[in-house]
């Protein structure tokens, strides 16, 4: 949602670390506190701790500290009159809002949108606005949190007479060839009969293709748009129309919102699956976690995200689960734009949670769903309301009973979108692997009876028999591993069979979500490990091999990927069962005529092998989704191509090279660059043939000279103890990136150097 009159607070903000008291009052000395500008996360910069408590939940960077920020908010005298609500997108956590030393107000959620309406407690000139973070020193998530104004901090100065924010409303449908827009709101201040309320949609060019107008009945308004011929917003074109709503009051405008709306029908059928306007479609999707790498932390940065979601639209990904909380708003209008369905989630955690959770879902449950549910329903990527993700209670009659509270209330709030909460497989007391079968089916046909579409965590070995007990619902995998699945009707017994299968072949199943897409911090199998590595991107948005065993089982675009197993590979110290075979990209290093195993990755029917172009094998996709092939090694060029009746249609080579030749530095997409934004710059290291060298050992600087400055550099590397904030760091599997953030309008050139291999730079 955009606010024309929206006054972004961004800059001038000074920040500490401390317990001192009156950090609230305006007279109080903050000389020494630091000058940061938001979105900001300070754990990012705590030292780590391998000692400290829940510290694998947190990549081992403590936030046990209490923060505190101040700013200065001057208000001019044309502000008269006005109404002025601040607005923080999302605060971590347990936060308390000061004026002019007094309390104003506050929440204990950090991933939900805060109103606060200051207009009162603001006086003309400088006011001092300050926010106590982490005021009762919680732990974090079972992941990575960060801590403090993590994301956009914003005033919202309105006329008298408004639309209050975050009630606005737009819900698209389609109707033949064209179709309809209802919009309401409600209004704010001494709202009078004749307050004329206008609605015009236009597409990408700006033309109108419909407008409508009504007069506000006191505190709300209502009104329809019909426009006669829409494209349909879709996975594949994405098409998005701008909804720009005014009021007129008096003769003079005093308030405008904009919107984006895409026009789409869905539904979840429990013997088909999913559809998307009338077509059935699978949706192949990734979870995600919201912090940006190891230089970023949690503070937000929109074209990290942007650079990750077409990485995963790049390996057949069209849907995104939040997980397991409500994301920055950047999220859902990226996913509209880039056509990408999305679950919403509330939560992780209920009721006798052992983090922080027990403490607020009693009291705040249904605000913060109503906050997620406000500021994120007129996208049209939401296609699922999630309420929870492995609770403790699973299976308790109280599971049931808030369940079914949740249930009602966003059928409420938003009639049109199904809801569900994510089930853990049976591992929990009394529903483990020693409970009878029955037992455990019937609780879930009893969960399935008040949610509108399964969700389930690894739970691929039960659908049959949930299926043949009676359940009628479409289902989707919410967590589902790479490569792995447990045997049928076991919890133990892990098997190398495609999960995806599931997917494919099973007509109610709607989909399934990778866990995770991007490697997160937090959750670490242990020190010096940051987070959790077993997903398809590394954390500065790199693919990985197991990243084309994802595409090959996703996509249909013919395609093909060599690797050979090596236990000498690098080893990301992956959690078991979501983990992949070691297996490395290149043709060298092994013993003259020593057996290895090489593995296809591909979607292609058929595959012929050959190295050097002698004796040519055949094979087709086994249950694991792979290719296998046991090859003598000699050095040369081994070849594989996907065959389809006999025609290539995908052709990998894999050359014995003999080391690092040169680099290659690529500027990450071609959008506009402003001051403030941030230029990703993706480094290569390349042998002789132009293979990327994923040996390590090699080191590289990076300068920048003219209007930016080097934000950070990354590598995805989550055993490496190396410098992200500084010059120089190691090409990890033949990749790193240098995060630029510009300064000032003009030229920006980037530079990178490594030991015998020739230099690059780009200017831009």
């Amino acid at each position: 949602m955009k606010y024309t009159d929206a006054v972004e607070l961004r800059e001038g903000w000074r920040f500490q670390t401390t317990n001192a008291a009156g950090c609230e009052q305006p007279d109080f000395d903050d000389s020494d506190f630091l000058q940061v500008s938001v979105p900001h996360d300070w754990q990012i910069a705590n030292r780590r701790d391998p000692d400290m408590e829940w510290g694998w939940s947190q990549g081992y960077f403590p936030r046990n500290q209490t923060g505190w920020y101040r700013r200065t908010i001057h208000v001019p005298e044309a502000w008269k009159g006005k109404r002025i609500w601040l607005m923080l997108d999302g605060c971590q956590r347990f936060y308390r809002i000061y004026v002019n030393g007094e309390d104003a107000g506050g929440h204990r959620f950090g991933y939900v949108p805060y109103l606060l309406d200051l207009t009162e407690k603001l006086q003309t000139g400088d006011n001092l606005l300050a926010v106590q973070v982490n005021a009762e020193q919680t732990l974090g998530d079972r992941w990575y949190s960060g801590a403090g104004l993590y994301r956009r901090v914003r005033l919202l100065v309105k006329d008298p007479v408004h639309i209050r924010p975050l009630t606005l409303q737009a819900d698209a449908k389609p109707a033949g060839n064209g179709g309809t827009v209802d919009v309401s709101a409600l209004l704010e201040g001494p709202v009078k009969a004749g307050v004329s309320v206008c609605a015009l949609l236009t597409d990408s060019e700006g033309r109108t293709v419909g407008e409508g107008e009504t007069i506000a009945e006191d505190d709300s308004f209502h009104l329809q748009i019909r426009a006669e011929h829409v494209r349909l917003w879709d996975l594949d074109d994405p098409c998005l129309y701008t909804l720009t709503v005014t009021l007129q009051s008096d003769g003079r405008e005093t308030d405008r919102i904009t919107e984006h709306v895409g026009f789409r029908s869905f539904s979840f059928s429990g013997s088909e699956g999913f559809f998307l306007n009338g077509r059935n479609r699978k949706l192949y999707g990734a979870d995600l976690h919201h912090d940006y790498g190891l230089c970023f932390g949690a503070a937000v940065q929109d074209e990290v995200l942007r650079r990750r979601l077409r990485r995963l639209k790049e390996l057949g990904c069209n849907a995104i689960r939040c997980s397991h909380n409500p994301m920055d708003e950047s999220l859902y209008d990226l996913c509209d734009e880039l056509g990408m369905a999305v679950i919403d989630e509330l939560y992780d955690k209920w009721d006798r949670s052992k983090i922080y959770f027990s403490r607020l879902f009693g009291e705040d449950r249904f605000d913060d769903l109503r906050m997620m549910v406000a500021r994120d329903r007129n996208h049209p990527s939401i296609i699922l309301w999630s309420v929870g993700n492995e609770v403790e209670i699973q299976y308790e009659e109280s599971f049931y009973r808030y369940l079914k509270e949740f249930r009602d209330e966003l059928r409420r709030l938003d009639p049109s979108r199904p809801m569900s909460a994510a089930l853990i497989g049976f591992v929990i007391k009394g529903y483990d692997e020693d409970a009878p079968l029955k037992k455990k089916v019937d609780a879930v046909l009893r969960y399935a009876d008040i949610v509108d579409v399964f969700m389930g965590n690894y739970m691929e070995n039960f659908y049959e028999a949930f299926r043949n007990a009676g359940m009628n619902k479409a289902v989707i995998g919410s967590e589902v591993f790479t490569y792995y699945r447990l045997e049928d009707l076991t919890t133990a017994n892990t098997v190398c069979q495609s999960p995806w299968r599931d997917v494919l072949e099973k007509p109610y199943v709607a989909g399934g979500f990778v866990w995770a897409g991007v490697d997160y911090i937090g959750e670490s199998m242990g020190w010096p490990v940051y987070g959790w590595t077993g997903c398809p991107l590394d954390s500065a948005g790199f693919r990985k091999l197991r990243s084309w065993y994802i595409q090959s089982q996703w996509t249909s675009a013919p395609m093909i990927r060599i690797g050979i197993y090596d236990d000498r590979a690098y080893d990301d110290h992956a959690n078991p069962n979501w983990g992949f075979p070691l297996m490395t990209e290149q043709w060298r290093g092994f013993r003259e005529s020593l057996l290895k195993h090489v593995a296809v990755m591909t979607n292609c029917p058929e595959v012929r092998l050959t190295l050097n172009g002698d004796h040519p094998r055949y094979g087709k996709p086994g249950q694991d989704g792979m290719v296998h092939f046991m090859v003598q090694f000699h050095p040369g060029i081994l070849k594989a191509e996907g065959l389809q009746d006999g025609k290539t249609m995908a052709c990998q080579e894999l050359k014995t090279s003999k080391g690092p030749a040169r680099m290659e530095a690529v500027r990450f997409g071609d959008e506009k660059i402003t001051p403030g934004g941030l230029v990703q710059i993706e480094l290569f290291l390349k042998d002789e043939y132009d293979q990327l060298w994923t040996a390590p050992g090699t080191e590289v600087m990076v300068t920048v000279h003219g209007n930016g400055r080097l934000e950070g550099l990354d590598n995805g590397d989550f055993l490496s103890e190396e410098n992200r904030h500084g010059k120089i760091i190691h090409f990890h599997l033949g990749h790193a990136i240098a995060y630029v953030r510009a300064t000032g309008n003009g030229g920006i050139t980037v530079s990178a150097e490594a030991a015998d291999i020739p230099g690059v730079s780009l200017e831009f």
